[in-house]
């Protein structure tokens, strides 16, 4: 993210417009209060002409994120019930 120009302070206002969306949207209002929250953050910092490259590219680095771990968590659970099955 660092080589889009995203900072973190984008992050933190995604992550904090998140927890807001999760209580006013129940089902997905974590994803559409992140999303909203990147994208308003990117507008204050370099305009509305260059808000949505830069939100893209703070989406695509936490998808990114998450799918790593999400292979991971998947990869060390596999090993457990492996490891689980043949003991």
């Amino acid at each position: 993210m660092r080589a889009a120009g995203v900072p973190n302070r984008t992050l933190i206002v995604g992550g904090l417009l998140a927890i807001v969306g999760f209580f006013v949207v129940p089902v997905v209002g974590v994803l559409l209060g992140f999303v909203l929250g990147v994208y308003a953050s990117e507008v204050q910092r370099v305009g509305a002409s260059a808000a949505w490259p830069s939100t893209k590219a703070a989406l695509r680095a936490v998808g990114i994120s998450m799918l790593l771990e999400l292979t991971s968590t998947l990869l060390a659970a596999a090993v457990w019930i492996i490891g689980v099955t043949i003991t």
